[in-house]
């Protein structure tokens, strides 16, 4: 009694005002021996349990005691420190506190006897009986202490209504089919330094069961967290690092979440999860997050980002304070994660996911309303990942960027990609990464998204494409090193879109195509690759839905015809100055069907320099064959072939009348006509003016006294049954006045 009176004295004498005696101790943490029982030291009043008072008594009425002392008699500029004496502890009830109060456990273990529910609550007895709203306790800390849930099914530590709650330095083991901290409604969450481990199901194989994630961040929603006064407040500010868990289900996070509402500035940083079931992160409805610099090893999953689970799974219905879109302004950079397959769900490094919800839906929570629930402001950057399946994956997300990680897989492992893009995803920058090893493709756009870019990666040993747009679009793709993928380096398919360019890769030792574009698909231009030592063709042109322009291309060592083309006669394919170094009994360029023009490209090593099938429109021009069996173009006709090596180049003379400007040549063999071409300047544009047939001069009637005209002269082979013209080189400029 002569305590609680002096604590009384105590409380008045803060309340108006009166200075306190300044504490004897400067440092922070007390130890149990430090401390003397009823002083005030580090800012604390200090309350000490002795082991005499605790090891008979499983009730734990001495700590008990002393934690609703405080609930009485701290306060924000008074906080109590109550310290237990170290030693081993039955528990058969649970310990509650309250707001302003340090519990102390270092060298202290709880072991859970002989009831059901939590070890350690904030807040009040009671199945429902806590009435308190908004983030009523404040300022609570438990720091230390081995808490042995000895199979518990409950969570060992619960809390709600809260701001500023800490737990620190806690080693918490031994539940079963339950979550072992679950809180809900905190403003101010923190754990650091804390071991979890030996958390198991009685069935690992169902997910409700592997669902149980370490460290729950919940909801106050009716029939799901009891305990508490149902309220739609946020979790917010939540800090989790330095931690351990080991042999758990699931690690940090939330399988609930309100749908148009969000858990608010979240670290995770700077853990370790080892042998985890299931998913050692997952993130639902999280904005302003970084999880970084954690170590994952042997995870089922290591880090899932949602705005919607799969069939609205977990989502409940409150005020909205936003739209369907989650803005998650979300960093996941520096993790090092290993999974393994052990989840109900694939392997997966990394995962961020919306869901378009085409129509109202309820999963296990509450009916959502139809939508778009898709998540936009992800960067996933410098992680390092180990999968037997996936790397990362993003669906339906928005303007979001997967940069600079190292993704190594297992060849053959099934239907993995390294990266993949799906569900109508757009605005996404794939750069940078290093993958090794997939299943099917190194990096998959699919599913009707829009890459802007895909650039700079480095991808080797895909099981299936380095590069693969299906169904979907990029804005370009270059700078890629693609080396000994199971297909093709770049395969656009089934009305894929390319908006720009594939340039600049380096594709190597592909085991069918180097780029392969099928399937209705479209791409501006390929330009500035290096392909070399491609099992089938270099460049495979096989549909197309635009003209395309591939040029500047360097490709040898394919071991059939280096650049095929099969596409529309609608569409026109220029072949401009590539290299190419073909292979015995190959064709360079190999054409059989379609619009072509072929010019000023080099071409060794091949049968047939240029092949070219009846009905094939076009033209080719001046090229360069070298080192061929036969240094020629072939080109089919309806009953005979063409074979030409290309037409010499014309040497044009040039006379004047007081009207007119006459040209002339001498006879180019082979040809069947020459164009005439004219420019206002010698470096000026040439505009094609007239074609003679097989006459040899041309006068130019249409000039005006006094002006200065330039030309150009080319001579023409045309063979009207095979549709295709063969061009020589223009002549050097001559220029002409009257």
């Amino acid at each position: 009694m002569g305590k609680k009176i002096w604590m009384v004295i105590l409380f008045v004498v803060c309340s108006v005002g009166i200075v306190y005696t300044k504490p004897q101790t400067t440092y922070a943490d007390i130890s149990y021996v430090d401390a003397v029982e009823g002083n005030t030291q580090a800012g604390y009043h200090v309350v000490k349990i002795s082991k005499s008072s605790m090891e008979n008594d499983p009730m734990c009425k001495a700590l008990q005691n002393a934690l609703d002392e405080a609930k009485l008699y701290a306060a924000e500029n008074l906080k109590y420190k109550v310290i237990v004496e170290p030693g081993t502890y039955a528990l058969s009830t649970c310990i509650h506190a309250y707001s302003n109060t340090y519990l102390s456990l270092q060298g202290v273990t709880f072991q859970h006897k002989n009831y059901s529910g939590n070890m350690f609550k904030i807040g009040d007895i009671g199945g429902d009986g806590d009435t308190v709203s908004g983030y009523h306790y404040k300022n609570i800390t438990v720091d230390g202490g081995t808490w042995d849930g000895f199979g518990i099914t409950s969570p060992i530590m619960k809390a709600a209504h809260a701001e500023n709650v800490v737990i620190k330095n806690a080693s918490l083991k031994n539940v079963k089919d339950s979550h072992v901290v679950e809180v809900a409604a905190i403003n101010g969450f923190e754990v650091s330094g804390c071991t979890f481990s030996d958390q198991t199901a009685s069935n690992e194989k169902k997910e409700a069961l592997l669902a149980n994630e370490v460290i729950q961040l919940d909801l106050l929603v009716q029939g799901h967290f009891s305990g508490y006064k149902y309220e739609a407040l946020d979790m917010k500010n939540v800090v989790i690092s330095n931690n351990i868990f080991n042999h758990v289900l699931r690690g940090v996070g939330s399988h609930t979440a309100y749908s148009k509402r969000s858990t608010d500035h979240v670290v995770i940083k700077e853990n370790t999860f080892e042998n985890v079931k299931s998913v050692a992160i997952e993130c639902y409805n999280y904005t302003d997050c970084t999880i970084s610099n954690n170590r994952m090893t042997e995870c089922g999953r290591g880090i899932a980002v949602y705005a919607m689970r799969s069939n609205a799974n977990g989502a409940f219905n409150a005020a909205a304070t936003k739209g369907n879109e989650l803005n998650a302004k979300t960093v996941i950079t520096n993790n090092v994660i290993s999974v393994k397959n052990t989840d109900t769900y694939p392997p997966t490094g990394i995962s961020v996911e919306g869901l378009d919800l085409k129509a109202a839906t309820q999963g296990t929570g509450e009916k959502t309303a139809a939508g778009n629930y898709y998540i936009s402001g992800v960067s996933v950057l410098n992680n390092e990942i180990n999968t037997p399946g996936h790397g990362i994956v993003l669906n339906d997300v928005y303007n979001s960027s997967v940069g600079n990680n190292k993704i190594t897989g297992t060849t053959g492992s099934g239907s993995y990609y390294g990266i993949s893009v799906d569900n109508a995803s757009k605005g996404i920058q794939v750069t940078g990464n290093t993958i090794d090893k997939t299943g099917l493709n190194g990096i998959l756009i699919t599913g009707k998204s829009d890459a802007g870019l895909v650039a700079g990666n480095c991808v080797t040993n895909a099981g299936s494409n380095a590069v693969c747009v299906n169904s979907a679009s990029v804005g370009t793709i270059k700078d890629n090193v693609l080396n000994q993928s199971g297909t093709c380096g770049i395969q656009l398919s089934t009305n894929a879109k390319c908006k720009k360019a594939i340039s600049g890769n380096k594709i190597t030792n592909a085991n069918g195509r180097g780029i392969y574009i099928y399937d209705k698909s479209t791409v501006k231009a390929i330009d500035n690759n290096t392909i070399k030592g491609i099992k089938l063709q270099g460049i495979n042109i096989s549909s197309l839905k635009n003209a395309v322009s591939i040029s500047n291309n360097n490709i040898s060592k394919c071991k059939n015809h280096v650049i095929y083309i099969k596409t529309p006669t609608k569409y026109q394919v220029k072949l401009l100055n590539n290299q190419i170094k073909a292979v015995k009994n190959q064709n360079g360029i190999q054409v059989t069907a379609g619009q072509v023009r072929i010019e000023d490209n080099a071409i060794s090593g091949a049968n047939w320099p240029v092949s070219i099938e009846i009905g094939v429109k076009g033209e080719v021009g001046s090229n360069r064959y070298k080192g061929n069996v036969n240094n020629l173009a072939y080109i089919r006709g309806s009953k005979k072939s063409i074979r030409t090596a290309g037409l010499k180049k014309v040497v044009l003379k040039v006379s004047k009348t007081s009207k007119s400007i006459k040209l002339s040549w001498k006879k180019v063999k082979g040809a069947s006509g020459y164009e005439i071409y004219r420019a206002s300047s010698v470096n000026g544009k040439y505009k094609k003016i007239a074609e003679t047939g097989k006459k040899y001069q041309y006068t130019d009637k249409k000039v005006k006294a006094g002006r200065t005209y330039y030309y150009k002269v080319r001579a023409v082979s045309g063979d009207k049954k095979s549709k295709m013209r063969i061009f020589g080189t223009y002549s050097k400029a001559v220029k002409g006045s009257c």
